[in-house]
């Protein structure tokens, strides 16, 4: 008998419950997903749901030349592999009932920057400088953490027995998703689960593929760049063509940039996710974030370029700049198929840095503002697209004792005005205690966020150094700056861009 609605709907709730729940047990984890027996995802939860697939594929790549046992780890930070980043690191584990076969797989995705090389020097242009690349591999070796791999990453600059001391603690996380995992499954009927497990993939294809039937036929094209900077003296471009024909949508990023010597390269399986979170926007109602959503569309990245790269491009930025710049051109090709429905551009990064200090390496993020719509006004300092993650409150930044936060603010008049005024980025400034190293990651510098039917762009980010003996200095493009005791930091975001002219009427308004 096919499972009836209401129980599809129970269990997805359930997955969702418990899932999201997983996903704050430590503000390091980006995403945790659960996946099939097939390797499938079927669910995730986390503030970048991008690394879904990306997990998807790490997880595959791992089982081509490993098999599952229980309670097997696989580690990996490898782009080759799926991981997004070296600074990103995949933990999966295969999840066992009775049987003596895998029913199904969990992954998490943390986000590890102290485990990186230092630093690398601004001229830098290889993925291997970045840090220390660990291919699908178990991480335990007869109950303990792999002791080749706690001393290959204790290169980073950390003791070995702290390597060792993240790495089980991300051990016992994965174990722990495992077991809820498991319960989880329990809670069917005998022989039920996997008609579960198939259903919620089924019922997220085809709830993607109706909201996609609401497109017009044609073709819809945009692009925008990432800006330049000392490796690459042109802007990277970001080019989407999106074609509906027969109630078939197909996205190519054919005509975007070449992989770059910058770290902007994404690898296929984050473009991938990226995409799909954009599309399942348009669906009224939650569902799963399941490889069912995959099948509803066709996605082509051409290999070699700035959404495909091949190993060894850097990939430190990607995850959080290039990803934006792909949600922007994703919503420029919707704005042309909708226009009234789709907002402005919002400020389109992360405002990345990666910081370090002694043996201390963190990213910090800042907010942006949000692009206007055509029916309300943006919001400010907040990261709106794609990426939920929670800004760092700067009482917890001091405690680094590496700086002193003096400014966090609203950057008044940075979001663009329009029918409705779009939202204003922030401004939050460094005051520096300790010597350290700041790598700016973020774009936006000279490439603004772009306003719609009239509306005005966006203010650029800007940033400022002031050394304690010295004048100020204006930072043109992304560089890699040395800091002493002294010294402050000024960072403004952009503003969002702004929907339409200010109080002129729009067609289709009563």
């Amino acid at each position: 008998m096919e499972l009836l609605d209401l129980d599809l709907i129970a269990a997805q709730r359930s997955l969702h419950l418990w899932l999201d729940q997983a996903s704050k047990e430590t503000a390091k984890i980006r995403a945790c997903a659960f996946f099939d027996s097939q390797k499938e995802l079927i669910h995730g939860a986390g503030s970048f749901p991008h690394f879904f697939p990306a997990l998807e594929q790490t997880l595959k790549s791992a089982y081509v030349y490993l098999t599952p046992s229980r309670k097997e780890i696989i580690i990996s930070n490898d782009p080759l592999s799926g991981q997004p980043s070296l600074a990103d690191f995949g933990f999966l584990t295969p999840v066992y009932s009775e049987s003596e076969q895998p029913v199904g797989y969990v992954g998490i995705s943390l986000s590890c920057p102290e485990l990186l090389k230092a630093i690398p020097p601004e001229d830098s242009s290889n993925q291997q400088e970045e840090g220390f690349r660990i291919p699908p591999s178990p991480l335990m070796n007869q109950g303990m953490i792999n002791p080749e791999i706690a001393n290959y990453l204790s290169q980073s600059g950390l003791a070995v027995g702290d390597v060792s001391l993240i790495l089980q603690s991300a051990a016992d996380l994965v174990l722990k998703l495992s077991d809820q995992a498991a319960a989880w499954l329990k809670s069917f009927a005998p022989g039920k689960s996997s008609k579960v497990l198939s259903r919620i993939k089924l019922s997220s294809e085809k709830a993607l593929k109706a909201a996609l039937r609401s497109f017009p036929d044609g073709e819809f094209e945009f692009h925008d760049f990432i800006d330049s900077d000392e490796l690459e003296p042109k802007p990277l471009k970001v080019a989407l063509k999106l074609s509906v024909h027969d109630e078939h949508v197909h996205l190519t990023f054919k005509g975007s940039s070449k992989q770059t010597l910058s770290p902007f390269n994404l690898n296929a399986a984050t473009t991938l996710g990226v995409c799909s979170w954009v599309l399942s926007s348009l669906v009224k109602y939650p569902i799963c974030f399941s490889a069912g959503l995959f099948r509803a569309f066709s996605l082509e990245t051409p290999e070699g370029t700035l959404l495909n790269a091949r190993f060894p491009a850097p990939t430190l930025a990607a995850p959080t700049e290039t990803a934006l710049r792909v949600v922007d051109v994703m919503l420029g090709c919707l704005a042309k198929a909708f226009p009234f429905e789709v907002p402005a551009m919002g400020g389109g990064t992360m405002n990345s840095m990666l910081i370090e200090s002694e043996r201390l390496r963190f990213f910090e993020f800042l907010g942006s503002g949000s692009g206007s719509s055509r029916e309300a006004a943006g919001v400010s300092a907040i990261t709106s697209a794609l990426i939920n993650s929670p800004l760092t409150d700067p009482e917890e930044l001091e405690k680094l004792q590496i700086f002193q936060v003096v400014q966090n603010s609203l950057r008044d008049g940075s979001g663009a005005e329009g029918r409705f005024k779009a939202g204003d980025g922030q401004t939050r400034s460094y005051k520096f205690l300790k010597k350290s190293r700041v790598m700016l990651l973020m774009d936006r510098w000279k490439n603004k966020p772009h306003g719609l039917f009239g509306g005005s762009s966006g203010s650029a980010v800007e940033v400022a150094l002031l050394p304690l003996a010295g004048r100020r200095e204006v930072i043109r493009e992304r560089r890699t700056l040395n800091l002493n005791p002294g010294d402050t930091l000024f960072v403004s975001t952009p503003g969002g861009g702004a929907w339409g002219k200010p109080e002129e009427p729009i067609v289709g308004d009563d």
